[in-house]
C-alpha cells in the first residue's frame, strides 16, 4: 500500500489518502522516505518499496537541490511549516511542484518526521511563463513596428526588425524570402532578402541555392501559405517531402516556423524563424504574435513598393524636364562639385563641352550686377533660412546678351550630422516673361496714376459734423467760398433731413469700420449735382469724406459702360490697407481692410508694428525693418514687394507704401503705411507665364507638324515636326512660301482653305504635302488666323492618326482604370448655393448610390446613407466645418448591400482673396479594413485577459477549496490515527463523517469543475425526462437536513397540479441543490429558509428566499461571472462556481432567473421554466 513503519488500521483514512490525487510524503532526518502515498508513486513511475529505499534528493533538479537543503535544515531545527516550489523529477521529466513541509518534533521537542503535502503546479508556471513570454513578444513585436514606421531606410528598418523579433521568439536564424515571377526561370521563385543571425549560426543569406528557388521546390508548406497558414514543427517529423527535409536539415536547422507575408491581399513571401539547437514545439501565442509581426513587414513591404514607384515616377520626371529643356545642376556641396546638363548650357547658347562643370565657372556666367543674388539666396537656404533655394537673375550669354533664368532647388541629401552635402535644381529661361512683367508693371504705373487724378473733393470731418480740413480738387463744386466752409458744420449749408442723412452714415461708418458710400444731390448757382459720397472713420473723432461729382453719370452711362464696370473691378480688387504708428506714444492703427490682409479679426489683435513683422514672411523680415528704420529717421517715402505667411498657413503677396508725417512741426512724428494685396496680380502673372510656356513648348515639342505662316503666303515658323515632315531644314522652310509646299492636284484646295482661314477665321482640309525629295503626305491642315496678319496652320499626318488613337484609347483606359481602383470619396459643397457640387464615383462603387442623390438631396447622406449611431456625431462634425474649421471624423456608414463600412472623413474651408468662405472641399477614404483590424486586436487582448484572469482566479479558488478540506481530511485522519483506539464509538463516527463530508464537499466541487467544462464544451447533454418533482425536491431537502436542520429553519411549499415534470434529473437537482446550499450558507445561525415550487399558466416557479446578509446592487451585475464572490463574502467558503452553473442548468430548461436582494436582510431568487408535455 506503500505505508512504511506504521501499522495502525485507519481504513477510511488511508483509502481518502491513498486515492487523494495529491502528494503526501513523509521524510525523516535523513531526507529518506517514510512514506509515499500512490499519487507520488504515479509521478515518479516508481514503487514504494524503490522509493523506501531513496531520499527525496535524489528526484530534486540540481539548480533547485541547494534551496531544498536549506529549507530542510530550517524544518530539521524547529518546528515550522514552509512553503517551497521546486522542479520534482517525474516519468514525464522534471515538472513544477508546490511543497507544503510541516516538521513535527515530540513531547521532549526532538525531531520525528517533515510531512509534505504537495501539488503539481506546472500548468500554472507554464500560464506565468507563457504571460511573460507575452508580454516580451508584445514588447519586441512594438519596438519592431516602430523601427518599421519611423526608420526611412527600408533595409537597416527590416534588419533592426528581423533582430528584434528573433530576440524575442528566442531562435537562432530569422529571415525573409520574395515569391516572384522570374523571366529566366519563367515561373514563380522564392529569394532570400533578409537576414538575422546569433553570433555563433552560420548565415544563410548568400547561399546560391536560396536564390530564384522554384516555387514547386517549396514543397508541403507553399500549400499553407496559399490558404495564408503557417507552417511550423520539428525538422526530422516532416514526413512527404524529403528533399525538403534534407534542405533544411543540411542548414542545420532542426525547428522552424515559415509564416506567410501578404501584401494588397496577394501572397508577398514569407519569414521564417530557425531554432538550430533545441528540438522547439512552438505555442500557439508564437505562432499568433509572429504572424502579427508579419503583418507589420507587410505594411513595410507595401510601403517600400510605393516607394519604388515614387522613384521611377521621379526618373520619367528628371527626363522629363530634359525633354522641355529645362536645365539641371547637380551640386555636392563639400566638395563644390557641379554638374550643368546640356540643356542649361544650351539656355545660354553654349555647347556642352564649352562650359566646365565647375562652380568658379559658373559664377563667371553670372551678370555682374546679380552675382550676390544666387550666392546669398543660396546660403539662406543652406544655413535653413529658406525651405526652398529659389531667385531669379541674369546670365550672361555666348553672344554676351543677358539671359533671365528663374534658378531653383533643394537640398536632397545630408551628412550623418545634418550637414547638407548635395543639392539638386533647375534653370528655366524666363528672358520673355521678365519682358512682359515689366509692362504689366508699366500699365499698373499709369493705372496709379490715373487713379490719383480723379476729379474728387476730399474732406475730413469731426464726429459732429464740423469741416476741420478740405482738399478741393475741383473748387467749383464747393457749396461755399472754400476760406468759408473750415469751421463751419454741415447744419450750415445743408437742410437738417440731408444733415441727419449725413450723420446717420457717419455712425453707419464708424459701427462698420468700412467705406460706406451714399448719393446726394445739392443746388450749386441754382445747379442741381449728383455727388457720391464715400465716407470711412479713420478715428473715433474723424470722418474722411470722398466727393465725386456723380452729375453726368446717367448721360454718359452707355458711354463709359465698359470703362465702369473696370473701375469697379479695380476698386474691388485694389483695396488698400491702411496702418499708421505714433513714434512717441507707440499707438497703432489698422484699417479693417489692414486686419483683413494680415488674416485677423479686427478683435483678435491690437494693432501694433509687432503684429506686421510677425506675418511678414521670415525672408523679407529684415528689408522691411529697414526701411522701417530709414523712413523713421530720414522721411524717405518708399515703396517695397513683400510676402506674408497667414495665420492658416496661406502666402500671399502685398505691396505696401510708407511715409513719414510730423504733426505740429516735428513733435508728433507719425508713421503711414498702406498695403495693396497683389496676390491675384502674381497668380495671373504665373498663369501667362505658364501658358506661353506651354504655347510655346507645344508648338516646338508637338509631334504634328506646325507652321506659322503670314498673309502673303511666307512662312515665318515651323518646327521640327515641320521639318521632319517635309525634308527641309528650318532655314529652307524659313525662306519658303507655304504654297510651295502644295503639289499641283492639291493647289486649288490650298488656295480655298488659305482665303477662307482669313475671311473666317478658321478652316480645315485635307490636302496633299510635297516635301523635299518629291514624297507626298495626305494631311488634315487646320488654320486658324492668330491675328489681321498671321496664320497657325497644324498640320497632322492621317497615316499616324490611328496610331493615335489607339495611343488615346490605351492613355484613356489607364486613366479610366487609375478612377476606378480609387476608394477615395471627393466631393466639393458649395457656400453660395449650399448645396453639395461635386462628388465622384465612390459613390455608385462602393456605396451603389448614384452620385446625383447628394448633389439634389442635401439630407440624403445623413438620412439614409450615415448609420443611425453616428449622426450626431457626423452634425458635430459638420458644424465644425461650417464654422470654417478643418476637420476629420470617423464615423460608419451602409452600404449598398447593407453592410455596414467605416470612413476616415477629412474636410477644409476654402476661402477668395477677401477670406470669404467659397466652398468646403473633403475626401473620405474607407478603412474599414483597418478599423476592422483594431476592433479584432483589441477583442483579442480582452479576451486574452479575460482568459488570464480567468485562470488565476480558478487556480487561487480551487487550490484553496481543495486545500481546506484536504487539511480537514488529514488532521481527523491523524487525530484517528492517534487517538481512536483510546475513543468511544460516538467519537470515532463524528471523525469519520466529517471526513465523509469534507469528501462529499471535495466532489461536489469536482463535479462542478467538471460540468462547467463540459457546458464550455459544448460537451453537456440536455437530457429532460419526467420527474415526480415534489419527491425529488424533498429527497434534496433531506439531504441538507442530515447536517443542517439544528441550525436552520426551512419552510417547504409545494402547490403544483402535476406529479410528474418534464426536467434534466442532474441539471434540476443543481438548481434546487445550489439554491438551499446559498441560503444556508450565506444565513445566520437560526435563521429562517422559504422554498416554495408552484405551477400557474404553464410556467413552473421555483422560488428560495433567506434572511442572510444580502448581495450589493453591484455585486448583482457580475453574480452569474464565473469565479466571482461577493465582497461581503470574506471568510465564507465558496468557489464561485455555483451561481454560474445554476444559470447553465435554467437556461437549458429555458428558464430565467431573477434576484431581489438587501444588505443584511436577505435574497431572494426566482426561477421560471416553461411547463413542456
Amino acid at each position: 500500500m506503500g505505508i512504511a513503519n506504521d501499522n495502525t488500521d485507519v481504513t477510511g483514512f488511508r483509502q481518502l489518502v491513498e486515492s487523494h490525487e495529491d502528494l503526501i510524503v513523509r521524510v525523516n532526518s535523513k531526507g529518506e522516505y517514510l512514506y509515499v502515498n500512490p499519487a507520488f508513486c504515479n509521478l515518479t513511475g516508481k514503487s514504494p518499496d524503490e522509493l523506501m529505499r531513496s531520499s527525496f534528493h535524489q528526484f530534486i533538479h540540481p539548480d533547485d537541490l541547494p534551496a531544498a537543503r536549506e529549507h530542510a535544515e530550517k524544518l530539521f531545527t524547529l518546528p515550522a511549516r514552509l512553503k517551497v516550489d521546486m522542479r520534482q523529477m517525474t516519468i514525464r521529466g522534471y515538472r513544477w511542484i508546490r511543497w507544503d513541509n510541516i516538521s513535527v518534533f515530540d513531547e521532549k521537542d526532538d525531531f520525528v518526521e517533515i510531512r509534505s503535502f504537495g501539488r503539481d503546479i506546472t500548468d500554472e508556471k507554464t500560464t506565468q511563463e507563457h504571460l511573460h513570454r507575452t508580454q516580451t513578444l508584445l514588447e519586441y513585436i512594438a519596438l519592431g513596428t516602430q523601427s518599421l514606421l519611423v526608420n526611412d531606410d527600408y533595409q537597416q528598418a527590416i534588419t533592426e526588425a528581423l533582430r528584434m523579433l528573433g530576440t524575442a521568439a528566442n531562435v537562432d536564424r530569422t529571415y525573409i524570402f520574395d515569391i516572384y515571377y522570374s523571366e529566366s526561370a519563367g515561373t514563380n521563385v522564392a529569394t532570400q532578402r533578409f537576414e538575422w543571425t546569433k553570433a555563433n549560426i552560420e548565415a544563410q543569406i548568400d547561399n546560391p541555392e536560396l536564390v530564384e528557388s522554384p516555387i514547386e521546390e517549396m514543397g508541403v508548406y507553399h500549400s499553407h501559405f496559399l490558404q495564408n497558414k503557417s507552417f511550423y514543427g520539428l525538422v526530422k517529423n516532416i514526413e512527404g517531402d524529403p528533399v525538403l527535409k534534407e534542405v533544411l536539415e543540411m542548414q542545420g536547422i532542426i525547428s522552424i516556423i515559415l509564416i506567410p507575408i501578404f501584401v494588397n491581399n496577394a501572397l508577398w513571401g514569407f519569414i521564417g524563424f530557425d531554432d538550430c539547437t533545441n528540438e522547439r514545439e512552438w505555442l500557439e501565442i508564437d505562432i499568433h504574435f509572429l504572424k502579427t509581426a508579419a503583418n507589420a513587414l507587410g505594411s513595410k513591404l507595401k510601403k517600400m513598393e510605393l516607394e519604388k514607384q515614387v522613384r521611377t515616377a521621379e526618373l520619367r520626371y528628371k527626363f522629363a524636364l530634359e525633354a522641355t529643356g529645362i536645365g539641371l545642376w547637380d551640386l555636392e556641396i563639400p566638395t563644390n562639385k557641379l554638374y550643368l546638363s546640356p540643356e542649361w548650357k544650351k539656355m545660354i547658347g553654349y555647347q556642352d563641352h564649352e562650359i566646365k562643370n565647375e562652380i568658379d565657372h559658373f559664377v563667371k556666367l553670372l551678370h555682374p550686377d546679380d552675382v550676390r543674388i544666387p550666392l546669398d539666396t543660396l546660403r539662406r537656404h543652406l544655413d535653413g533660412e529658406l525651405e526652398y533655394y529659389r531667385c531669379e537673375y541674369r546670365l550672361i550669354s555666348k553672344t554676351g546678351e543677358p539671359v533671365w533664368v528663374l534658378d531653383q532647388g533643394r537640398v536632397i541629401e545630408r551628412t550623418a550630422d545634418g550637414i547638407p552635402f548635395r543639392m539638386i535644381g533647375t534653370h528655366t529661361d524666363i528672358t520673355e516673361e521678365r519682358a512682359q512683367t515689366e509692362i504689366i508693371k508699366q500699365n499698373e504705373a499709369k493705372l496709379r496714376s490715373l487713379l490719383t487724378s480723379l476729379p474728387d473733393n476730399i474732406f475730413i470731418f469731426s464726429a459732429d459734423g464740423v469741416y476741420l480740413e478740405l482738399y478741393a480738387n475741383q473748387p467749383g463744386l464747393l457749396v461755399a467760398d472754400q476760406s468759408s466752409i473750415i469751421g463751419k458744420s454741415l447744419g450750415d449749408f445743408f437742410p437738417q433731413d440731408q444733415v441727419d442723412a449725413f450723420m446717420d452714415k457717419f455712425v453707419e461708418a464708424k459701427e462698420k469700420k468700412d467705406v460706406v458710400s451714399f448719393y446726394y444731390s445739392v443746388h450749386i448757382d441754382e445747379l442741381e449735382f449728383v455727388f457720391e459720397a464715400r465716407i470711412y472713420a479713420i478715428s473715433d473723432d474723424k470722418i474722411l469724406a470722398i466727393i465725386r461729382d456723380d452729375t453726368e453719370r446717367a448721360r454718359a452711362q452707355n458711354k463709359l459702360l465698359e470703362s465702369q464696370a473696370n473701375l469697379e473691378e479695380a476698386q474691388r480688387i485694389a483695396q488698400f490697407g491702411y496702418w499708421n504708428v505714433d513714434l512717441n506714444t507707440g499707438r497703432t492703427f489698422f484699417s479693417n481692410k489692414m486686419f483683413e490682409l494680415l488674416g485677423y479679426d479686427a478683435n483678435e489683435v491690437e494693432p501694433s508694428v509687432d503684429v506686421i513683422m510677425q506675418i511678414i514672411h521670415p525672408g523679407d523680415k529684415k528689408l522691411l525693418q529697414t526701411i522701417l528704420t530709414e523712413v523713421s529717421t530720414t522721411g524717405t517715402q518708399h515703396e517695397v514687394t513683400l510676402r506674408l505667411m497667414l495665420p492658416n498657413g496661406t502666402i500671399t503677396y502685398v505691396e505696401v507704401q510708407i511715409n513719414k508725417e510730423s504733426r505740429n512741426g516735428s513733435e508728433m512724428p507719425v508713421l503711414h503705411g498702406t498695403m495693396l494685396d497683389i496676390t491675384r496680380r502674381r497668380l495671373a502673372e504665373i498663369a501667362l507665364e505658364n501658358s506661353e510656356r506651354k504655347y510655346r513648348k507645344y508648338i516646338d515639342q508637338s509631334p504634328i507638324a506646325v507652321f506659322i505662316i503670314k498673309g502673303n503666303g511666307s512662312i515665318l515658323h515651323a518646327n521640327k515636326a515641320a521639318c521632319s515632315l517635309t525634308g527641309f531644314t528650318y532655314d529652307d522652310l524659313s525662306h519658303m512660301l507655304i504654297s510651295d509646299l502644295i503639289p499641283d492636284e492639291s493647289k486649288a484646295v490650298h488656295t480655298r482653305h488659305f482665303l477662307d482661314v482669313l475671311r473666317l477665321g478658321t478652316k480645315a482640309d485635307e490636302m496633299l504635302i510635297q516635301g523635299k525629295f518629291g514624297s507626298k503626305t495626305e494631311v488634315n491642315m487646320v488654320a486658324s488666323l492668330l491675328d489681321d496678319d498671321e496664320v497657325i496652320t497644324y498640320c497632322v499626318d492621317m497615316s499616324k492618326i490611328k496610331e493615335m488613337i489607339k495611343q488615346l484609347a490605351e492613355n484613356q483606359e489607364r486613366f479610366d482604370n487609375y478612377f476606378t481602383a480609387i476608394n477615395d470619396l471627393i466631393y466639393f459643397y458649395d457656400f453660395k448655393t449650399k448645396r453639395s457640387s461635386f462628388a465622384n464615383d465612390f459613390y455608385e462603387k462602393v456605396i451603389g448610390m448614384d452620385p446625383k442623390l447628394i448633389i439634389d438631396h442635401n439630407d440624403y447622406w445623413i438620412n439614409h446613407v450615415v448609420h443611425p449611431d453616428d449622426r450626431e456625431g457626423f452634425n458635430t462634425f459638420s458644424g465644425k466645418t461650417f464654422q470654417h474649421k478643418k476637420a476629420s471624423f470617423q464615423y460608419r456608414i451602409i452600404d449598398k448591400n447593407g453592410a455596414v463600412r467605416w470612413l476616415w472623413d477629412r474636410n477644409w474651408v476654402v476661402h477668395d482673396q477677401q477670406g470669404n468662405p467659397i466652398r468646403v472641399e473633403g475626401i473620405a477614404t474607407d478603412i474599414t479594413e483597418s478599423k476592422n483590424i483594431e476592433m479584432a486586436t483589441q477583442q483579442a487582448l480582452i479576451k486574452e485577459k479575460e482568459l488570464n484572469e480567468l485562470k488565476s482566479r480558478f487556480i487561487s479558488t480551487t487550490s484553496h477549496e481543495f486545500r481546506t478540506p484536504l487539511t480537514s481530511i488529514f488532521s481527523s485522519a491523524e487525530l484517528l490515527e492517534h487517538y481512536g483506539h483510546k475513543w468511544d464509538d460516538e467519537k470515532r463516527n463524528y471523525y469519520y463523517k466529517k471526513i465523509q463530508r469534507v469528501v462529499t464537499q471535495l466532489k461536489g466541487l469536482l463535479d462542478d469543475i467538471l460540468l462547467i467544462d463540459k457546458v464550455e464544451s459544448g460537451k453537456l447533454q440536455f437530457n429532460p425526462q419526467p420527474i415526480r418533482l415534489k419527491s425529488f425536491v424533498s429527497d434534496i431537502i433531506e439531504e441538507f437536513s442530515l447536517y443542517k436542520s439544528d441550525i436552520f429553519t426551512l419552510e417547504f411549499i409545494y402547490d403544483c397540479p402535476r406529479e410528474y415534470y418534464r426536467l434534466d434529473e442532474k441539471l434540476s437537482g443543481q438548481i434546487f441543490r445550489n439554491l438551499i446550499s446559498n441560503a444556508f450558507k450565506y444565513s445566520p445561525s437560526g435563521g429562517h429558509i422559504r422554498l416554495s415550487v408552484t405551477e400557474s399558466d404553464n410556467i413552473l416557479i421555483i422560488e428560495v428566499s433567506d434572511q442572510g446578509i444580502g448581495i450589493s446592487p453591484e455585486d448583482i451585475q457580475r453574480l452569474f461571472t464565473r469565479f466571482f464572490r461577493g465582497n461581503n463574502t470574506a471568510g465564507i467558503e465558496g468557489t464561485g462556481l455555483g451561481l454560474p452553473i445554476m444559470k447553465n442548468a435554467v437556461q437549458f430548461h429555458g428558464g430565467i432567473i431573477n434576484v431581489q436582494s438587501e444588505l443584511q436582510k436577505g435574497t431572494t431568487f426566482t426561477i421560471t421554466i416553461p411547463v413542456t408535455e
